[in-house]
């Protein structure tokens, strides 16, 4: 249905809108067209439109589904006579969806790739990237409150080292860092549990006048809170408008209410009377 009112807009002379595009790209997607899904994405781009976030998470949901059509989709691409489907937003759906699919490897590998076939990264690709590390960093430290993982200072080194390469390139290529880029570098070093890192990551976030969504502060609250750090913790609800997100009186409740309930853990059970004969 899609293509055909395709046909009938340019029957008429009309150019295909943003929407469109968006629209046929995602029934390529569903329907595993993707040679076509690829072309239209370059076609998109043509036409003076940026494939939105949304979509490309799309792509990457659908690609990553089976490990065999993310391959070949990375393949199609990496092929030397393919440069009409080749751009930044392929490649970094592509590299993604082999984020959603847990391999960290593979996903550099395609971020490397866009030297070699002379394609710039923009923002998205370096947001990505940081996502991807935070993705496998909490597979390989899952996070419960009542049992915070122990960190190795290797593992630490790893992990932060892969972010400064991120940084660096990120720096080599002019890029500003992103309200969605700081996001992600913040949810990176509370799954390391550096949590005084992630509090300067916001703070400069702040300084350079980029606004935070809201759900980075609750998060390093609450694992402040959960580390017993209250006193930081309603430091950054403080901070809240700040960092652009205005009021956050629910983060304040959030606070109390767990500070209050592992304070009722941690007191005495009262034992029962006894019944004296």
């Amino acid at each position: 249905l899609n293509l055909l009112v395709w046909d009938i807009v340019e029957l008429f002379g009309y150019n295909p809108t943003e929407s469109m595009f968006e629209d046929v790209i995602m029934s390529f997607a569903a329907t595993k067209q993707d040679e076509n899904m690829f072309t239209a994405m370059v076609d998109m781009e043509k036409n003076g439109f940026v494939p939105s976030h949304s979509l490309l998470r799309y792509v990457a949901v659908k690609v990553a589904f089976s490990k065999k059509r993310l391959d070949h989709s990375q393949k199609m691409l990496a092929w030397h006579g393919n440069e009409h489907i080749r751009s930044t937003h392929t490649m970094n759906a592509v590299m993604m969806g082999y984020g959603m699919n847990r391999d960290i490897n593979a996903a550099f590998f395609v971020y490397e790739d866009l030297a070699r076939f002379n394609l710039k990264p923009d923002a998205t690709t370096f947001w990505f990237l940081m996502e991807i590390l935070y993705i496998d960093t909490k597979d390989r430290f899952p996070y419960q409150s009542e049992n915070p993982p122990e960190f190795k200072p290797e593992d630490i080194e790893d992990v932060v080292g892969a972010a400064q390469i991120i940084l660096d390139a990120m720096e080599e290529a002019g890029m500003e860092k992103t309200s969605h880029f700081y996001h992600e570098y913040i949810r990176v070093l509370c799954a390391l549990g550096q949590l005084d890192e992630a509090y300067s990551v916001l703070e400069e976030a702040i300084r350079s006048k980029t606004p935070l969504p809201a759900k980075s502060l609750f998060l390093l609250a609450t694992r402040y809170t959960y580390c017993g750090e209250v006193d930081k913790a309603y430091a950054i609800e403080k901070l809240s408008e700040a960092a652009g997100c205005g009021p956050l009186p629910h983060l304040n409740n959030r606070i109390r209410n767990i500070h209050d309930g592992m304070r009722r853990s941690r007191e005495p059970e009262e034992s029962p009377p006894t019944v004296e004969s």
